[in-house]
């Protein structure tokens, strides 16, 4: 697919099944993450699995009361390490 293409046909996602991710698709979703690229090679982040509701909500309401962030099987959490 080509990028303009890919770009274009890109949709939002905000309603979630209610089935969780099995373990080892999110294993490969971080993989995939720790693989990518960054400036000057620095990987300077840390990445988060949030499965728990309470803690889900609380994201969704930092994130500006986007509140289908909650609604997630798992929310993937990416902090830079600016220090």
């Amino acid at each position: 697919m080509e990028l303009m293409e890919a770009i274009r046909k890109r949709v939002s996602i905000r309603n979630f099944l209610e089935k969780p991710l099995p373990d080892e698709l999110i294993e490969e979703i971080l993989d995939a993450a720790r693989l990518a690229p960054s400036g000057g090679n620095g990987q300077n982040w840390v990445f988060g699995v949030v499965k728990d509701v309470k803690l889900k909500t609380q994201l969704a309401y930092a994130a500006g009361n986007q509140m289908w962030i909650a609604s997630a099987p798992v929310v993937f959490a990416c902090c830079a390490d600016i220090s």
